[in-house]
């Protein structure tokens, strides 16, 4: 059998009467029947046809695997491509196509997703560090290297830890009162001190009490009597050195030059008339009862 589409003709060998002849053609191509002969070459009788093929494109199938109306690319076939396919259009751009909550059409939410699929991830939130994570999923939103869970002030870069301090008002390095918790970072809060006990917290000059010793006789030395205040001043009748042995007298105490023959230890050092002592200028436990010019030789 001969047959042609008006400009070639195809020739189909053993052709069976009925069945049907493949063809490809590219536009709507109309065919005829040019001739028919059987096996020993005799010509056939009575044989016309005239079809036509109206070629028409493949449909065209959408890849929309969750179902959200939002698909990633499409392909023409006769039949589906397969699973996750549709013939129904719908809208492309769906980045993620295996979650029918992310597509093109979403509200973004703040979960570290491109939630409407414009190529930014949680774009209009919050992010203190301008890093590449909004607060809500940062697990350091100061960029301080504490992580939020563990830092007292997750969106201030300059705090990051707990401590105890005690108030320090004049700022001499040691404070006063019961110790508070406060956050910080590198450095101690201003205006207060990790050490307690400040007896005087209005003056740099004294934190501690100070020992003062008696001085009942005014000579600068104190004796083993003490007192202790809250000043930097001795009180009246106090000083601060001690070692007086005699503070009832002013010319014995530690300062005081040994005086030869008086038999006083008159510069506390717990000996008598010890070498070097001053001469003694007058002589003293003398007499002159029933001295005579005769028995004075």
């Amino acid at each position: 059998m001969v047959y042609s589409n008006g400009t070639n003709s195809f020739t189909v060998n053993n052709y069976t009467s009925g069945s049907d002849i493949p063809v490809s053609p590219t536009t709507t191509t109309t065919y005829s029947l040019v001739s028919v002969t059987d096996a020993g070459s005799n010509a056939g009788t009575g044989n016309s046809g005239t079809p036509i093929i109206t070629v028409t494109d493949p449909p065209t199938w959408y890849l929309d695997a969750d179902g959200d109306g939002y698909y990633v690319s499409s392909t023409q076939s006769c039949t589906s491509p397969g699973a996750g396919y549709t013939p129904t259009q719908g809208t492309a751009g769906d980045c993620k196509d295996d979650d029918r909550d992310i597509n093109p059409g979403a509200t973004e939410v703040c979960d570290g997703l491109d939630n409407n699929c414009n190529g930014s991830t949680d774009e209009g939130f919050i992010n203190t560090d301008g890093d590449a994570f909004a607060d809500c999923v940062d697990p350091d939103d100061d960029n301080d290297g504490t992580l939020d869970a563990n830092d007292c002030a997750p969106l201030d870069a300059t705090k990051w830890r707990n401590g105890n301090f005690y108030l320090d008002g004049d700022g001499d390095g040691y404070g006063a009162g019961t110790p508070v918790s406060l956050c910080y970072g590198a450095a101690t809060p201003s205006g207060y001190s990790t050490v307690g006990g400040d007896c005087n917290d209005g003056n740099a000059n004294i934190h501690a009490q100070q020992t003062y010793y008696r001085d009942a006789d005014g000579d600068g030395y104190g004796s083993s009597a003490t007192t202790s205040v809250c000043s930097s001043t001795a009180p009246a009748g106090y000083v601060t050195g001690s070692g007086d042995c005699n503070d009832n007298n002013p010319a014995i105490n530690p300062g005081a030059v040994e005086v030869c023959g008086n038999r006083i230890d008159d510069n506390c050092n717990g000996r008598i008339d010890e070498q070097p002592c001053s001469l003694c200028l007058n002589a003293t436990n003398f007499t002159t009862t029933n001295i005579t010019a005769t028995s004075a030789r």
